[in-house]
């Protein structure tokens, strides 16, 4: 292992991520060789993680909590629209492009509802890379066996 993905496995063993016990340490090490296959791909203006305001958010889900008494979720609520109002909402969108001369960017996947800077190691972050890293991939078989190659 080479020490920039063995630094990103460490990073992301620390953060907890990973979700399932006994699958952690193979998922930090995927998303760790993601993250750096990502961070080379965007050096050479391949990929690129775009983060846009977002304007909806849906706090329903808060009404579903049986564990809180209904003024309990209204605070909650009105916590969490302070925060919005402070912080914004955001999406993130992975995107790629075949040419780094080009100026036309492909959609490779993105997700929305993000409050702040919450999308961060979130998990829907290393997704959203590695499904555009596989985007990109397949555009560059698809162009190549256009070309005959």
């Amino acid at each position: 292992m080479n020490k920039t993905i063995a630094r990103e496995y460490f990073r992301l063993r620390k953060l907890g991520m990973g979700g399932i016990v006994g699958q952690d340490a193979k998922n930090c090490l995927n998303t760790a060789v993601s993250n750096v296959a990502w961070d080379r791909l965007e050096s050479a203006g391949l990929v690129r993680l775009s983060i846009i305001p977002d304007d909806y958010y849906d706090d329903s889900y808060i009404d579903t909590w049986d564990d809180a008494s209904e003024s309990r979720r209204e605070q909650i609520k009105k916590e969490l629209w302070e925060k919005i109002e402070r912080d914004g909402v955001w999406g993130i969108v992975g995107e790629y492009k075949i040419d780094p001369e080009s100026e036309n960017w492909e959609h490779g996947d993105s997700c929305f509802g993000f409050i702040g800077d919450e999308w961060r190691d979130s998990g829907y972050d290393h997704s959203i890379k590695e499904l555009t890293i596989t985007a990109l991939q397949q555009a560059l078989k698809n162009r190549c066996s256009m070309c005959g190659k």
